[in-house]
């Protein structure tokens, strides 16, 4: 268990990354619906197999499976559930 000073992440709390494959011609759209879901709190457009790459962090399961069945109205999604975070550094610290 990884404590981040300042972090409001609890263990009751789930953190995912979503992987999804927009068409581009969707991507304006994904990206309104994805600012508008509270649980998000990093969407970066990559390279690769998916088109971005979602952060999030859940409350519960049943709100991150919610938040992927939105998310899947975009695209095909492959999702990771993340267990622990032994390295994390900020930005300023790269």
């Amino acid at each position: 268990y990884t404590v981040v000073y300042g972090s409001t992440i609890t263990e009751q709390h789930i953190e995912a990354m979503i992987s999804v494959s927009v068409p581009p011609n969707e991507r304006n759209a994904f990206l309104s619906m994805a600012e508008q879901q509270p649980g998000i709190t990093r969407c970066c457009h990559v390279t690769g197999s998916h088109s971005y790459i979602l952060s999030a962090i859940c409350s519960g399961i049943s709100e991150l499976e919610r938040l992927i069945s939105a998310v899947q109205q975009f695209g095909a999604t492959s999702s990771q559930i993340v267990l622990s975070t032994p390295i994390e550094r900020s930005a300023g610290t790269v």
